[in-house]
């Protein structure tokens, strides 16, 4: 299976605890599209055949179109509920505490350590900028110069044979 491009339009937020859906993310950058490997793909479409199944034995109506995660009356997730059911499965795993949106984090940090360019990063995070992504995540290429180092002098090394 090929990777699946996604566009991500929306966002759902909380004010007062009350979730608000906008049409557009904080930043024009926030609207993209980005690339779903097929395992991801997989899980999703697992998930949602599980969630038409459990509404559909419910006799419920089914989610909007374009909704992922929705609770049993195919409503979509009030995203305080979110972080606080991930609060509390983080609890009961006994791992140390993050938050949800800590999650975010990760996948930066795992994207920067395989080598993914800073540049991709930042689109797929949706920042304003690279700069911004640069500020936030420097600190987790802390060999950069290093490679530099050693690149320089390979291709000096190369010129002078």
């Amino acid at each position: 299976m090929p990777l699946v491009r996604r566009s991500i339009r929306r966002q759902r937020i909380s004010i007062r605890r009350q979730p608000v859906d906008k049409d557009y993310p904080k930043t024009n950058q926030g609207r993209r599209s980005i690339d779903l490997d097929p395992e991801t793909v997989t899980a999703l479409r697992s998930h949602r055949v599980r969630q038409a199944e459990r509404r559909l034995a419910l006799g419920l109506r089914g989610a909007g179109p374009g909704v992922v995660f929705t609770d049993v009356w195919g409503d979509p997730f009030v995203p305080d509920r979110v972080s606080e059911g991930f609060d509390r499965r983080v609890q009961k795993s006994g791992l140390p505490r993050i938050r949800f949106h800590d999650l975010r984090h990760t996948h930066a940090s795992h994207l920067l350590k395989a080598g993914v360019n800073i540049k991709i990063v930042s689109r797929r995070l949706g920042h304003a900028s690279v700069s911004f992504t640069l500020d936030k995540y420097s600190h987790l290429m802390p060999d950069d110069d290093q490679q530099a180092a050693l690149a320089v002098a390979a291709l000096v090394d190369t010129a002078a044979q």
